[in-house]
């Protein structure tokens, strides 16, 4: 009985110095223009972007995207990404600034998704 314990105590330690090496030398580095850009983001995930959510957009920017698709944003945020960029700030003729809304939440329906 003793033996098993020692064996799997043992094997435990050596598993775990191999993953916490591996997490060391296979770490993926994050672009930091991605993180700045998804900081300035407006973060509320709505997908008026054409993106699932703000990071993902962030790394489309970083990609070569279109840096005027973030509605929510408005031109503040497409004057902040564009400065981070170092690119000229685009015309926005064709993107309407956001206009202020309220939302009416009824408790007993709520999920709690946010979307309102």
């Amino acid at each position: 009985m003793m033996f098993i314990l020692i064996s799997v105590t043992v094997l435990a330690l050596i598993f775990g110095a191999i993953l916490g090496f591996a997490s060391i030398k296979l770490k993926v580095k994050a672009d930091p223009i991605v993180e700045k850009i998804d900081a300035i983001l407006p973060q509320s995930q709505c997908g008026q972007c054409g993106y699932p959510g703000c990071k993902p957009y962030a790394e489309a920017i970083a990609n070569g995207d279109v840096i005027t698709k973030c509605v929510p944003g408005g031109r503040p945020t497409v004057v902040k990404i564009a400065e981070i960029m170092g690119v000229d700030v685009p015309a926005m003729d064709d993107v309407a600034e956001p206009e202020e809304m309220v939302a009416f939440i009824d408790e007993n329906m709520c999920i709690g998704c946010t979307k309102c």
